[in-house]
């Protein structure tokens, strides 16, 4: 993924648009298991 803006638009494909959101963000990132992510401690409060 680039490191510059949103690549996705959000009415074509949201599940692709939010997953770029949040990793670009640093609200969370992949972990080393398949299939789980990382909750950083700045985005807990949010979720």
């Amino acid at each position: 993924m680039s490191d510059v803006g949103v690549t996705v638009k959000k009415n074509e494909n949201f599940s692709e648009w939010y997953t770029e959101v949040i990793l670009k963000s640093g609200l969370a990132d992949y972990a080393p298991i398949k299939g789980c992510m990382i909750i950083r401690e700045d985005a807990i409060a949010m979720w």
